[in-house]
């Protein structure tokens, strides 16, 4: 067949299209020049034309199909539902947007989060914050062209793209933004998710009166104080005695006196964010320095084994009751599993450079004990064979099965890497 004779059986397929259009466009016509009347075609088993289709579901994105045998056979999940829960995609750096890039990949995992963002009317939010970050959000969750643009984001946050700012604080800030815009609606997500509760209290040794002074956090800043995470908990969380030249103010005694300063948590969020205090003030150069020991993470973290019980204290005449982390009340323990850690890369805190490392899976991990809280991403135990870990840095996302997989290996490469 020449290629002349292409030409001109094209041209007559166009032409009899022509001379047979209707004269009156109607909605009938509209549907059957669309294929809006096509039934839809079963995933996996799609013809070649399939791709013009509207109803075709591998016109979505391209995917591949999973195995039929990674899947869970006690509760089926089409291999659309399941591939929409990862993002293969990285972010676009700006120059010193990596913190922000890591941010948001660590973000978009938190399914409660995501959902709450989809879920706000864009136009409630005049600054175009929430608008952005679904537009985000959708793309990191349903593009394929492996790199997002979280440039309307950085504009309407109104960030400096060429001065990297402190991570801690930047994710403190955002979340108080969110929240803000969360109250607008009548929603309460912030709070409800990652924010906790906890009591400083000051006793008296002289006449036992203590002062109590609640306060909320959105993540724990931890000393590095020893080579377990739960260590640095305990050594957060432990007495601290005030004397000499740090004696307590006693309001009962009208003068200073020995005492004892001991923080409780009251209340421990669905999802925990820990950050450990690396940097340290170092009085012989005049600079802040980078602690670079390492730490082990444990995969997963039982909070009510690591804080004691303010009733258990018997020098402290304290009321308040732990309930939400007494072992007593919660026979199943506060549990928290590790889904992900934001790695800092140099030496100085307002350089350097921020990737994340994720965990993704398929399921999720409900280790609280209660249906409608949990520290993961998912709603039951996770497949061992389809989890795996997820490097995001920028525009490069690479995956490592979980069983091949170990973050003590992976941070010390980093930390001998030079700082981007």
């Amino acid at each position: 067949m020449t290629e002349s004779f292409v030409m001109r059986h094209h041209l007559q397929c166009l032409w009899n299209k022509v001379e047979n259009a209707p004269v009156i466009v109607n909605t009938d016509v509209v549907r059957t020049v669309y294929r809006f009347n096509q039934p839809a075609c079963s995933f996996g088993n799609c013809q070649t034309t399939c791709k013009y289709l509207s109803s075709c579901l591998n016109g979505l994105l391209k995917i591949n199909v999973l195995n039929e045998e990674t899947c869970d056979k006690t509760e089926p999940e089409s291999p659309v539902e399941k591939l929409l829960t990862h993002s293969r995609n990285g972010l676009k750096n700006y120059g010193s947007t990596c913190y922000l890039n890591a941010f948001l990949q660590l973000y978009f995992r938190f399914k409660e989060l995501r959902k709450a963002i989809y879920d706000i009317p864009s136009q409630a939010d005049e600054t175009g914050i929430i608008h952005q970050l679904q537009l985000i959000f959708s793309q990191l969750q349903l593009n394929n062209s492996g790199i997002v643009d979280p440039g309307g984001l950085i504009e309407a946050l109104r960030l400096c793209d060429t001065e990297q700012q402190d991570a801690p604080e930047f994710h403190c800030l955002f979340m108080n933004l969110l929240e803000a815009r969360f109250q607008q609606v009548g929603v309460s997500v912030i709070d409800d998710l990652i924010r906790g509760e906890y009591i400083y209290e000051n006793s008296c040794l002289k006449c036992g009166f203590t002062s109590r002074l609640p306060s909320k956090f959105l993540e724990l800043s931890l000393k590095v104080s020893s080579k377990s995470l739960p260590d640095c908990i305990r050594d957060y969380l432990k007495e601290e005695q005030l004397v000499g030249d740090n004696q307590y103010a006693c309001s009962q005694c009208g003068c200073k006196r020995d005492g004892i300063r001991r923080a409780y948590i009251t209340r421990a969020p669905p999802l925990l964010c820990i950050q450990l205090l690396r940097f340290t003030y170092d009085s012989n150069t005049g600079q802040r320095k980078k602690y670079k020991a390492s730490i082990r993470l444990p995969d997963l973290l039982e909070l009510t084994k690591v804080v004691e019980n303010p009733k258990s204290n018997k020098h402290l005449n304290c009321e308040h009751s732990v309930e939400c982390l007494s072992v007593d009340s919660d026979p199943c323990h506060r549990a928290y599993r590790l889904c992900g850690v934001l790695l800092h890369i140099g030496n100085q805190p307002t350089s350097g450079h921020y990737i994340a490392v994720l965990r993704d899976s398929y399921k999720r991990i409900n280790l609280s004990g209660d249906k409608n809280t949990d520290s993961s991403t998912e709603d039951d135990p996770p497949l061992k064979s389809n989890e795996c870990w997820s490097v995001c840095n920028d525009i490069d996302v690479f995956n490592v099965p979980s069983n091949q997989f170990k973050l003590a290996k992976l941070t010390d490469q980093l930390n001998h890497c030079k700082a981007i």
